[in-house]
């Protein structure tokens, strides 16, 4: 009869496939149990204890085997580490298995520790429990403190931020009203206001007394005051200056009412087709006091 193939051999599993799928459920596991094992609330700042993994090739090419002095650090690590498994026990008996057990398992343990790698840059200092439990008590007492001022530099960025947004809004509404000024300058230097615009055919004028309007002085009539008394000549003088000056300028001024009269009817006209109503009014209302 023939002998059983080596493919048929059992406890060897034939595709590595499930040891990749049970490492990963494995690393799941113990992350779960780390978050189950951890305190559910501290209302204190605390180092949480975190676990890495590394893997075999950096482990064999960089990690290096514990020194001597490191190694009985470790060994004195171990025996803390038996002295409360025993002291529970109440039961004499029970001590003494628990004793045999632990301690069975700490001498293999010693005996593989020449062999273990440890992490580069590993100091004897690093398993001294005593050492370690008091960096650590420093650590979390440099911790709260920074946790501290972290919160209050949070604090004053969030109010500068706010500030911030504060003075840029303003910022926007002083540029917006900067344009709005200089638009307003720019129409009022290029285009007049509408009642003092001059119609496109407008032509000006020479600015001789014919062009402007202006009527010339007439001489009174002379007969008016012919007298020889020679002591009414003085007087006959001054009145004949001032009759002629009264003649003079009421013909210069007249027909200005009529002007008037039709300057105001076209202020009138433009203002109400330019102005709005309580422009308007607001305009004309003097007038109408008057």
């Amino acid at each position: 009869m023939a002998g059983p193939s080596r493919k048929s051999k059992p406890g060897r599993p034939s595709n590595p496939a499930p040891e990749v799928s049970g490492s990963r459920k494995r690393k799941a596991r113990d992350a779960e149990d780390e978050t189950e094992d951890e305190p559910a609330s501290k209302k204190f700042q605390h180092l949480r204890t975190r676990s890495r993994y590394v893997s075999r090739t950096v482990i064999v090419t960089k990690w290096e085997a514990p020194t001597h002095q490191m190694q009985e650090q470790i060994k004195n690590i171990f025996k803390t580490a038996l002295r409360p498994v025993v002291a529970t026990r109440r039961d004499e008996r029970k001590r003494l298995e628990a004793e045999q057990v632990v301690g069975a398992m700490i001498r293999a343990m010693e005996q593989r520790l020449p062999k273990m790698p440890f992490p580069p840059n590993t100091k004897e200092t690093d398993f001294d429990l005593e050492k370690v439990i008091e960096r650590n008590r420093i650590l979390e007492n440099q911790l709260t403190p920074a946790m501290h001022s972290i919160d209050l530099l949070k604090a004053a960025i969030e109010k500068e931020e706010a500030q911030l947004e504060r003075d840029k809004e303003v910022l926007a509404e002083f540029e917006e009203n900067a344009k709005a000024e200089k638009r307003a300058l720019k129409d009022l230097g290029v285009k007049p206001h509408p009642i003092l615009r001059l119609p496109k055919n407008f032509e000006l004028g020479d600015d001789s007394a014919e062009d402007i309007g202006l009527v010339r002085q007439k001489p009174a009539k002379q007969a008016l005051f012919d007298d020889s008394d020679p002591d009414l000549a003085p007087l006959l003088d001054t009145l004949r200056s001032h009759l002629e000056s009264m003649q003079g300028n009421h013909e210069q001024v007249q027909g200005i009412d009529a002007v008037m009269r039709e300057a105001q009817a076209a202020l009138d006209d433009v203002l109400f087709t330019h102005a709005s109503p309580q422009q308007y009014d607001a305009m004309s209302r003097p007038d109408t006091q008057e």
